[in-house]
């Protein structure tokens, strides 16, 4: 995979490969796609991004945090957007920029991340 990163501006709902380093528990390590969820002013002045993980591993539809992608060409598999998984990143983890979800889709992943913003604050 290409450093693609240096030549494109980080924004939101931008798509990327990430390295994320060894893990302890159900968390993956090693390369995986996620969706930058941090807002654009933020992106400009950071060298963090805040990130929701993708997977392959299509499950549990039926939970408002899930949303499905539909299918992206810089995604080998349909996939979709685990908005209860969110992790910051590094600039430098930050691989191959794959492509960009459309605002609908977008949209959709920002009601998922409100829902788990949401339900935090209830348990906290």
């Amino acid at each position: 995979m290409t450093k693609e990163k240096k030549q494109h501006n980080v924004r939101q709902g931008d798509i990327y490969y990430v390295d994320f380093p060894e893990s302890a528990g159900s968390v993956q390590k090693g390369m995986r796609p996620v969706v930058i969820t941090q807002n654009n002013h933020l992106n400009r002045n950071s060298t963090t991004y805040v990130c929701a993980l993708i997977t392959s591993q299509i499950k549990r539809l039926d939970l408002k945090e899930h949303v499905l992608l539909p299918e992206i060409k810089g995604l080998p598999k349909r996939s979709m957007v685990m908005a209860e998984q969110r992790a910051t990143v590094d600039r430098e983890q930050l691989l191959d920029y794959r492509g960009r979800l459309d605002q609908k889709t977008f949209s959709q992943v920002n009601r998922a991340l409100r829902i788990c913003e949401r339900a935090s604050r209830k348990t906290y």
